[in-house]
């Protein structure tokens, strides 16, 4: 059975984290910025369904619940996973995957990737994943660079 966009099983159903928020947004610096460190939700741009192929960096940030009814012992392991979705000639090819832990302390996460330089992203269709432990789709973030 598929997992509800977003959740993250807790235990009990009651006891689920709901996804509360996300963003995708192109940044110019490589430090993220002060209120992402901060968690401060208020500040956390709309998320963005094309940027610039000028861009720097791309930020994306999943918000999760309080996790107010999981034990603190609670954890969950997946991947994030940034995908170039391809073109008639081209097959998708995954950039990047790296591992992720959510906790009842951090259930929350950011991914940030680019480079100083100009030109690291290619016009075209890109996604970002958040995948649990068997690989199986919890939340994702289609873009396109111009």
């Amino acid at each position: 059975m598929p997992t509800p966009f977003g959740r993250l099983e807790g235990g009990d159903p009651d006891d689920d984290l709901l996804l509360v928020q996300q963003s995708l947004f192109p940044y110019q610096y490589p430090d993220p910025p002060e209120f992402l460190l901060r968690g401060v939700t208020d500040d956390l741009p709309q998320a963005a369904d094309f940027i610039s192929r000028e861009t720097r960096y791309i930020y994306w940030v999943l918000y999760y619940d309080e996790a107010g009814g999981v034990p603190d012992d609670w954890f969950m392991r997946g991947f994030w996973r940034l995908t170039d979705l391809g073109t008639d000639d081209f097959p998708p090819l995954i950039m990047k995957e790296q591992p992720v832990t959510i906790t009842k302390e951090g259930p929350s996460f950011m991914v940030g990737i680019g480079r100083q330089t100009p030109g690291f992203w290619r016009p075209g269709r890109y996604r970002f994943d958040f995948l649990d432990n068997e690989f199986g789709e919890v939340a994702f973030w289609e873009f396109e660079v111009r």
